[in-house]
């Protein structure tokens, strides 16, 4: 997909469904430009967690535990808590830049970078 990792955007919008706060009427925003991916889904990471934690083992604590179930029992996820380290995986393995995860303005954006 236009020089991302496939596996690693489809996990970044598999956490954004299963980690999003549906109290927001906020949509999911995607934004494509010519240097990168942006997903962006409304609702911080869980209170127990860090950015920085979520690039190390780290628990799931998905805030939809019913779409996180359906998610693995489909095999969209084959593991928990590994959703965040996989994007990184293989964004590396593709030459590009580890994706930026960063909280702000009430959600949580991930960004991929193409090969630079």
């Amino acid at each position: 997909m236009l020089g991302y990792p496939e596996e690693a955007i489809r996990e970044a919008f598999l956490n954004a469904l299963i980690h999003r706060s549906y109290l927001s009427t906020d949509a999911v925003q995607v934004k494509v430009m010519d240097s990168h991916l942006t997903i962006w889904s409304p609702g911080g990471i869980h209170l127990s967690l860090t950015v920085d934690q979520l690039s190390k083992s780290h628990p799931s604590k998905p805030n939809n535990r019913l779409i996180a179930e359906v998610c693995y029992k489909s095999g969209l996820i084959e593991r928990w808590g590994r959703g965040t380290n996989k994007m990184i995986d293989l964004s590396l393995a593709l030459g590009n830049e580890r994706p930026e995860i960063i909280e702000y303005a009430d959600g949580v954006c991930v960004t991929f970078r193409k090969e630079a």
